[in-house]
């Protein structure tokens, strides 16, 4: 059966569960194991065996836009255990930016960001480099690249770029660079907010940092938008 591009864009508009098929299909699978999702469309399967333990790589006769498979790669849960998003985390980070924002406001990455944005305290710098001489990116099929200013460094996965902001505490803020954090927000403790299936670290007051990096009118999508500093 020979069904055009367009059909295919039609009908798998606004749909974003897994299909049952997957589910089946899962019954006979071994997690942790490659995939090759051949026709993968939107993405929606593609998305539900990653979040199962598979290292998808998916492929689509058209090219794969949706929300729903948009950034999905670059999934925090693919980082070493010891650079993790849980409590008891030996290096925390914390969301920010354009990342927080699609969390929070579109409980999804923001469809025309460039990268994934985190925090990490400056003291966590050294301990986060030992682990690159050590190979624990690497082995995950990541780069980490070092940036001349030296207040952030990026990690490349895939084509796609997760950017780590250093922040160092100052009398009244956190600072990298121009970018400050007040320091109430991360003193009173991280908040928590579930994204992508997992519960990760962030400011204390997620619309305060919002309204204040963003302006009032955060809730409103707009393409081109940046952070304030």
């Amino acid at each position: 059966m020979n069904y055009s591009v367009e059909y295919w864009k039609k009908s798998m508009t606004g749909i974003t569960t897994n299909s049952t098929f997957a589910e089946w299909c899962l019954l006979f699978m071994i997690r942790g194991k490659k995939l090759l999702d051949i026709g993968c469309g939107n993405g929606r399967d593609t998305r539900y065996f990653v979040d199962k333990g598979f290292q998808v790589h998916a492929l689509d006769i058209r090219r794969i836009e949706s929300d729903n498979f948009h950034f999905k790669e670059m999934d925090l849960s693919l980082f070493p255990s010891r650079f993790s998003y849980e409590e008891g985390n030996n290096i925390p980070f914390f969301l920010l930016f354009g990342t927080l924002l699609g969390a929070y406001r579109d409980k999804n990455f923001i469809a025309h960001d460039e990268d994934v944005d985190i925090g990490v305290f400056e003291y966590d710098r050294e301990r986060i480099i030992q682990l690159v001489d050590r190979g624990a990116f690497i082995v995950h099929g990541m780069q980490y690249r070092t940036n001349e200013t030296q207040l952030f460094h990026t990690i490349e996965y895939k084509d796609q770029f997760l950017d780590i902001f250093f922040y160092s505490k100052h009398r009244s803020h956190y600072v990298c660079g121009k970018s400050t954090i007040q320091r109430f927000q991360i003193d009173s403790g991280f908040s928590k907010i579930k994204f992508l299936n997992h519960k990760f670290n962030t400011v204390h007051d997620i619309e305060e940092y919002l309204n204040r990096h963003y302006g009032n009118d955060w809730r409103i999508p707009k393409k081109g938008k940046h952070a304030r500093f």
